[in-house]
């Protein structure tokens, strides 16, 4: 709907790019002022809310459509998953605490969906970003999820 305005498609754009600024600099401030577990993963859920809200807007208009909607859902199928099988709850960080890899695949992933929403972007060119988002964004789940069945072992015996 929102692309229907005039000028629709760049006020959007300049929203998820504020959006995507004050996650950065909410991270930033977070790091220097004693993060808590609380608002970690509140952090967290911001952040699956700002790729929810890009991907929703941006299955209207691409050609993957619906399927775009599986990168919010991986987290909580991730979340299910961990559950279903009594993995540890390694959220956020499954990788023996360091969560740097999940990090630059979101902050990649994120400019990759943002720059879909440049207007006049070629849609064969856009459409192949998306396709590497989708992959990257899933890969990162399923190393994070091999990694906790491997050391499943060590949990148990910790």
């Amino acid at each position: 709907m929102a692309f229907a305005l005039p000028a629709g498609g760049t006020i959007i754009l300049y929203l998820f790019v504020l959006a995507a600024i004050t996650d950065a600099i909410d991270g930033w401030l977070a790091r220097r002022r004693h993060p808590t577990e609380y608002g970690a993963v509140l952090d967290m859920e911001a952040d699956q809310l700002l790729i929810f809200c890009l991907a929703a807007v941006l299955s209207t208009t691409s050609e993957l459509g619906i399927i775009l909607l599986v990168l919010p859902a991986l987290k909580y199928a991730f979340t299910l998953a961990q559950a279903g099988l009594r993995l540890k709850y390694a959220d956020p960080k499954p990788m023996d605490g360091d969560n740097s890899r999940a990090k630059t695949i979101y902050v990649l992933g994120l400019l990759g969906l943002i720059i879909n929403l440049i207007p006049g972007l070629p849609q064969a060119f856009g459409e192949i970003i998306l396709m590497m988002v989708t992959l990257l964004i899933s890969a990162s789940f399923f190393l994070d999820f091999v990694w906790l069945v491997r050391n499943r072992q060590r949990d148990i015996k910790s």
